[in-house]
């Protein structure tokens, strides 16, 4: 039976979508939308940026950030599978969704005009795409360009997803996760700010908000993002700003323990303090004792519970069990 002491990789992330001054003055609402997903195994990223032009932007960049990250989630929609492929099923079930709303808000999917950029992490696979104007960054000892923004026929203009056509224009990198540890997306408001476009490059504010990844917990994150780096981008544009962020941080099982509460509950995959109590207990009685039996007698949780357990310290990578105890 293989006992080992070793590192993951926890994925952490944090969204945010913010109405610029130009809607405020309108009394209109932010029409970009942004999700970040933490699940399953697989880490998504999400953000869009409705068509100024568009009636119902906010309607059609709700509808799009929800589309594909359900398309995401499902692996075997991107593992394998050629640029040409993903861009044809993804645009097509954005489509879909799309006239859907459309029918049921009579309007029509140009009411609906909207640009998506996106990431999505499985193992050591990654999926980046980027339709319209928004920029995809990633992260290693520091920041830099992955995919840059794609504009349009017409000076300040860009593309959106407006048919099945919009396939052509969707830009897709597929990586190796190798020495990655990050991930940015931004509207096109977040740009004007943290992307350069003369020399492609990213702020050095970048760099910081993914150091603060090593250093803060993640409602420390929030709040930074809140208090400031969400009004400083505002200040520098009229337009509403969506950032979404992917990070990860080595974590030895020695480590753990030093984390906070909601930082263990992340790694561990538990949702309360009862939970990553029996999750700890569970994992260390392993690394000292490695038999279900006696760990289920001396925690007093039931063989089948420690197992399930187990099988979940197993999925993070926290300890090695043969198949045939679990």
């Amino acid at each position: 039976m293989n006992v080992t002491q070793n590192a993951i990789y926890g994925w952490f992330g944090h969204n945010r979508s913010v109405i610029g001054r130009g809607h405020i003055d309108k009394n209109g609402i932010c029409e970009d939308s942004s999700v970040v997903e933490l699940k399953q195994s697989v880490a998504i990223a999400v953000v869009s940026d409705g068509a100024g032009s568009a009636k119902k932007a906010k309607l059609g960049s709700t509808t799009v950030v929800e589309t594909t990250k359900q398309f995401l989630q499902k692996t075997d929609n991107w593992i394998a599978k050629s640029h040409e492929q993903i861009a044809k099923q993804l645009i097509q079930e954005n489509v879909n969704a799309l006239e859907q709303k459309a029918k049921k808000h009579n309007c029509t999917i140009l009411d609906l005009a909207c640009t998506l950029c996106f990431v999505a992490v499985f193992e050591n696979k990654v999926l980046c795409g980027n339709l319209g104007d928004g920029v995809v960054g990633g992260f290693k000892e520091k920041s830099f360009v992955l995919i840059k923004p794609l504009r349009g026929e017409f000076a300040n203009t860009t593309v959106f997803i407006q048919g099945l056509h919009s396939a052509k224009y969707l830009c897709l990198l597929s990586e190796n996760l190798s020495s990655l540890n990050g991930f940015i997306l931004m509207s096109d408001g977040a740009s004007d700010s943290l992307f350069d476009r003369r020399q492609n490059t990213l702020a050095t504010a970048v760099n910081v908000i993914f150091q603060w990844y090593n250093e803060y917990s993640s409602d420390e994150i929030q709040q930074a993002l809140d208090d400031s780096v969400m009004p400083m981008l505002t200040s520098k544009t009229r337009d509403d700003c969506s950032i979404a962020i992917l990070h990860r941080v080595k974590v030895t099982q020695n480590q753990i323990q030093s984390l906070s509460v909601q930082k263990q509950k992340q790694i561990l995959g538990v949702k309360n303090k009862i939970g990553l109590k029996n999750r700890l207990n569970v994992l260390k009685e392993w690394n000292e004792n490695a038999d279900i039996k006696k760990i289920a007698e001396k925690i007093g949780l039931t063989k089948r519970t420690v197992k399930t357990h187990l099988r979940e310290l197993v999925k993070r990578g926290l300890c090695i069990v043969e198949k045939c105890y679990i």
